[in-house]
């Protein structure tokens, strides 16, 4: 059951960081989230953790999660769609 609120909360959040409703930068405080979207600490840290690894969100240390940077990340994306992989140093990206 978790997983699907999990799940949930981790689609609404994507959705918001993506459409900038939630800004690059901006501090995603735990305590805050649980009472948005009525989840545990846990639940909300799963969703966090995917988004983490999705590369939407970031964990700053003593500061907690923070909206990434996506302007950063589209543009070395954009360098990089150009340029076939096998021309790339090993370990570069």
């Amino acid at each position: 059951m978790s997983s699907t609120i999990s799940a949930r909360i981790f689609k609404e959040m994507e959705s918001a960081i993506l459409s900038g409703g939630l800004k690059p930068r901006e501090r995603l405080i735990e305590m805050d989230l649980i009472g948005k979207f009525g989840a545990s600490r846990t639940v909300i840290r799963e969703a966090l953790k995917r988004l983490e690894a999705k590369g939407l969100v970031r964990t700053v240390p003593y500061r907690g999660a923070v909206v990434a940077d996506l302007s950063a990340r589209r543009s070395r994306r954009s360098i990089l769609s150009g340029w076939p992989s096998k021309k790339l140093p090993p370990g570069w990206w």
